[in-house]
């Protein structure tokens, strides 16, 4: 009963933010369609492939700690952990009780989910840490790394 009546809530401040915000959408849209479909397309498809890499990621991390996920059923929690996180002012931290909670209502448990998000968060960490070693390393032989 609670979740229903919070996800009409949801829906009803988003409907309110929608139309309070109708002249910016309407500018959003003019500006889509004045730009190349083509380049749109292909910019779609990029955040598609990229969310996709994402969950799967997360899959892949749960599936180390022994919690069995789908990635069809990532993909919802990962795009709802990225608003919360947005949202919320907690540092980044509060998708990640999303992700644990899903994994304890599919009857999983909710300490190894809590270990598979760290385990997925140190994975993207340390991939761009990685790429930001690699760029300051280019940049510092370059000649052209500046304090």
């Amino acid at each position: 009963m609670i979740r229903r009546l919070l996800l009409w809530i949801i829906l009803i401040v988003g409907l309110w933010i929608a139309i309070s915000r109708f002249t910016e959408l309407q500018h959003l849209l003019s500006t889509l369609s004045g730009g190349r479909w083509q380049w749109i397309l292909v910019a779609v498809g990029i955040q598609v492939c990229y969310y996709t890499a994402f969950a799967s990621l997360y899959q892949v991390a749960f599936s180390l700690v022994g919690v069995q996920a789908r990635l069809k059923d990532v993909l919802p929690v990962l795009l709802a952990s990225i608003f919360v996180n947005v949202a919320a002012p907690t540092g980044g931290t509060a998708g990640n009780a999303l992700f644990i909670d899903d994994a304890a209502q599919r009857g999983q448990s909710s300490t190894r989910a809590a270990v598979g998000t760290l385990l997925a968060l140190l994975a993207d960490y340390g991939v761009f840490a990685l790429i930001l070693l690699v760029g300051l390393i280019y940049l510092f032989f370059t000649h052209t790394l500046q304090t």
